[in-house]
């Protein structure tokens, strides 16, 4: 029996001696244990972190698996800085169950080439894979909703990057440096690309991108060298890829003034469906760019409309267009200056009219408005003063600021019953039109409206209650009476904003 305790004893202290030394606890308290060479720690969820442990000196190890349990308890975290200059690791397999790869978590392993980053993960941290020199590919999985700033900077191997269709967010800086980098898809959900997130990637020969500039219809930032770090339109030309040609845009409602201004390597451009307008100037010096010719008109568009969007004339000399019948946008300025063009043929299924698309267009008589028009743009006819009639189709909500400014041969003009609103200046100098009715639904009319529309005698509110011209009530019965209604806009009250409660 003595004999039996003793061995008991010896027992016990063999097993308290491996449990002390594959599990005990650090200086804050946390349960700690290492198993092939890693080391878990306990985080406060009751789940494990790991890290490289003695592994990260060890110029043996070349393949890691980061195990989704640990004494039968799960592995959730690689957490900041975890295999940090781990400098002799190739492979790393992190298995399914792992939720998060901290910031800095593999900065610096610079012979890594393979990462297997399970569907588990949905957090990937800053600077998560920074200078990992040797990456060649990378798979993000579906459900990383964010690509926090830096994560492969410097990752100058890498050739194939595959993003998740959930991805909403790409931080600054994500993909710079990524000089073997020769294709790119930046899935259409995303919302926000950081600055720089492609700078210095000088392979890239394809892109496609959700929209241009920094953020979804954003106003600042709007143009397309930003996500190459570029600081304006205006340093496009040094900081846009010499070796980029390929560019197809999957989304977005704008492209702004100078978007592509010296992009000189772009030789074709996808335009998306969603477009609703084209800004002056979009792409000045893109003189490699191949437009779609119809009827001597360039257009641009994507593979299943190559007319969606008409950019601009080759001559200036025309007196008469017909738009292509599948174009749905008139860029701005399009017609601008054109001082020869006489009538132009508008196609239905047209959605916008640009901004300024006919300024100045002094010989302009006749423009037919398709019944598929949702906006006329600011300053869209300003300056046609042989412009006899305009009739608005059911559908249009805004006639913009100055958009029919100078019209001084109009006589005619018919606003649909779906108008909201009236921009400032929009008829300011229509002094051939003696008559108009403002629809029932317009509920702003902007300042110096009607100024100098000497003509104008009888206006007819389809609801003339309710009206506050600047800060002064009108009566409902001053605006019943068409002969006041018209001396209020055009005399009495022409300098103020009017809107309806």
């Amino acid at each position: 029996m003595k004999r039996i305790a003793i061995l008991l004893v010896a027992l016990s202290l063999v097993v308290s001696g491996v449990f002390l030394l594959n599990s005990c606890k650090n200086d804050s308290g946390e349960a700690e244990g290492s198993e092939g060479g890693l080391n878990f720690s306990l985080s406060p969820d009751g789940s494990y972190e790991v890290d490289a442990g003695d592994i990260k000196d060890d110029d043996s190890v070349k393949e890691v698996v980061i195990p989704s349990t640990f004494e039968d308890t799960a592995v959730t975290q690689v957490p900041d800085g975890a295999f940090k200059d781990c400098v002799y690791l190739e492979k790393i397999e992190i298995s399914d169950g792992v939720k998060s790869i901290g910031k800095n978590a593999f900065e610096g392993c610079t012979a890594l080439k393979e990462i297997v980053i399970p569907e588990s993960v949905t957090e990937i941290g800053e600077y998560a894979f920074w200078n990992c020199s040797s990456l060649t590919e990378v798979k993000i999985p579906s459900g990383v909703t964010v690509i926090e700033k830096y994560t492969f900077w410097r990752c100058s191997e890498l050739e194939s990057v595959s993003l998740p269709s959930g991805l909403l967010k790409l931080g600054d800086r994500v993909f710079a440096d990524c000089t073997a980098l020769v294709s790119a898809e930046v899935p259409a959900g995303v919302t926000w690309m950081g600055g720089g997130s492609f700078a210095g990637c000088t392979a890239l020969g394809t892109l496609t991108i959700p929209f241009v500039g920094n953020e979804l219809d954003g106003t600042q930032n709007t143009y397309f060298g930003h996500i190459f770090g570029a600081q304006s339109s205006t340093h496009n030309a040094t900081s846009v890829p010499k070796s980029l040609e390929t560019l197809i845009i999957t989304g977005g409602k704008r492209i702004e003034k100078d978007a592509f201004m010296g992009c000189s390597s772009l030789k074709s451009i996808s335009l998306p469906d969603t477009i609703e307008s084209v800004s002056t100037d979009v792409f000045a010096d893109c003189k490699n760019l191949a437009f779609n010719i119809e009827g001597g008109a360039k257009y641009l568009g994507n593979e299943k409309n190559k007319y969606l969007c008409l950019y601009e004339l080759q001559s200036k000399d025309v007196t008469a267009v017909t738009v292509s019948s599948l174009t749905k946008v008139i860029c701005d300025g399009v017609f601008s200056g054109y001082e020869f063009l006489e009538k132009v043929v508008l196609p239905e299924g047209l959605t916008d009219i640009g901004k300024s698309a006919f300024l100045n267009c002094k010989k302009l008589s006749e423009v037919n408005i398709p019944s598929t028009v949702e906006s006329i743009g600011e300053g869209a006819f300003n300056g046609c003063a042989s412009l006899l009639e305009v009739v608005l189709p059911e559908g249009v909500t805004t006639v913009g600021d100055y958009a029919f400014g100078g019209c001084t041969s109009l006589a005619s003009v018919s606003l649909p019953e779906s108008l909201t609103e009236i921009g400032n200046f929009a008829f300011n100098g229509c002094s051939s039109l003696d008559s108009l009715t403002i629809p029932s639904a317009v509920k702003l009319i902007g300042v110096w409206c009607f100024q100098n529309c000497t003509a104008l005698k009888n206006v007819s509110f389809g609801n003339p209650s309710g009206w506050t011209a600047g800060i002064t009530p009108v009566a409902a019965t001053e605006l019943t009476d068409t002969a006041t209604a018209a001396k209020h806009l055009t005399e009495t009250y022409f300098s103020s904003r009017w809107q309806q409660n």
